[in-house]
């Protein structure tokens, strides 16, 4: 099964072509002004040097948020031309389902004795915001505690005093927004198309035989910062 993983946030870019559970290869732009730009280039170069085009896709899993305005409409913009014009199913994933999936499979269930562990990913809004979301990882599995959300650092900051939550953050600059204001363990994971990629063949295959398919649809949580006309 092939599998064409893309993802665009407020910083970075990444794309990645998988046949079944094995990454054939991936590209990361670290360039947050060049989405609209390098996409679809970056997509058509993967799928040229592995001799395969759009046709020959199976499943398209794109991320849908949350991040910048801009960032997202040009993913799915892209989703949705390849799901009108091929006819391939496309399944979203947020970023912050991407973050957890990538600890819990590749970090947490290999350094961690606990069964159970509690995590906060937070990732990158602007100015004193956040997005965070909670999950619970057991016995290989990752349950969604509070759907991600726009909150206030200060205030995620109090939330987090009285946890041990195991925190995950997308990028150095939402890390350096808490500094030393809290002090439970933490990571800083970079984007990775192959974990989105799995992640999506995992929805795909849970719910491929049901009515339940994500729609094709963002998360936004935060306006798109346009002037008003005077």
């Amino acid at each position: 099964m092939l599998t064409l993983a893309f993802e665009c946030n407020s910083l970075n870019l990444c794309v990645g072509l998988l046949r079944d559970n094995q990454l054939i290869q991936q590209s990361q732009i670290n360039d947050g002004f060049s989405h609209s730009e390098m996409l679809v280039v970056k997509i058509e170069e993967i799928l040229k040097a592995n001799n395969i085009w759009y046709q020959d896709l199976d499943l398209v899993v794109v991320g849908n948020g949350p991040s910048s305005f801009t960032a997202i409409r040009v993913a799915l913009s892209v989703a949705k031309m390849i799901n009108i014009s091929c006819q391939k199913p496309v399944i979203t994933v947020n970023k912050c389902e991407i973050l957890t999936f990538f600890y819990n499979n590749k970090l947490f269930l290999k350094n961690n004795n606990n069964s159970q562990l509690k995590v906060t990913t937070i990732v990158n809004a602007c100015g004193n915001e956040v997005f965070f979301a909670r999950y619970c990882l057991e016995n290989q599995s990752i349950k969604c505690l509070d759907q991600p959300s726009l909150i206030n650092v200060e205030e995620l900051v109090e939330q987090l005093k009285n946890s041990q939550d195991f925190l995950i953050f997308d990028q150095q600059i939402s890390y350096n927004n808490f500094g030393d204001k809290v002090t439970n363990q933490f990571l800083i994971l970079q984007n990775d198309a192959y974990s989105l990629g799995l992640l999506g063949l995992e929805k795909y295959r849970n719910f491929a035989n049901t009515n339940s398919i994500s729609k094709i649809s963002p998360i936004y949580l935060l306006e798109p910062r346009i002037s008003k006309r005077k």
